[in-house]
């Protein structure tokens, strides 16, 4: 991507070629219906502030069915009644407490690809990173 000066609000007459120009290495991903303008690669990778709405989901996921399955609740509809929710929502969200550990942890550090989004994650439950297994393997 190229910058021009005057784009930039700088008056060409003020400035040398070699300093009128700048190259920034993006790339363009689709994140839902956005579109996110990546800084190269190792941009891509690195930390991001984490998304509390990624975090929220997790932990609604994990809290909804750790109280199923310790009894405190007897059904999703149980879960959605005691937290105001429908249990449509519920059931939208519980399996977001299946996906591995180290995609949990990544998120939680903000080390996730910059396409992944709440929504994403709730469309795509079976959403794969690296280090995410493949169903019916160990590991």
């Amino acid at each position: 991507m190229r910058f021009r000066p005057t784009s930039l609000g700088l008056d060409e007459d003020d400035l040398h070629d070699d300093r009128a120009l700048i190259e920034v290495p993006v790339t363009l991903k689709r994140c839902g219906m956005a579109m996110r303008l990546i800084v190269n690669q190792e941009a891509a990778t690195r930390s991001r502030k984490t998304d509390m709405r990624m975090i929220t989901l997790l932990t609604k996921a994990s809290d909804w069915f750790n109280r199923l399955k310790s009894g405190e609740c007897k059904n999703m509809a149980e879960i959605a009644k005691e937290d105001g929710t429908t249990t449509a929502y519920v059931c939208k969200i519980i399996p977001l407490a299946f996906l591995s550990p180290e995609i949990v942890r990544r998120i939680m550090l903000g080390q996730y690809p910059a396409e992944l989004n709440a929504e994403q994650l709730l469309k795509k439950t079976r959403y794969r990173m690296t280090g995410q297994s493949k169903p019916g393997s160990s590991g």
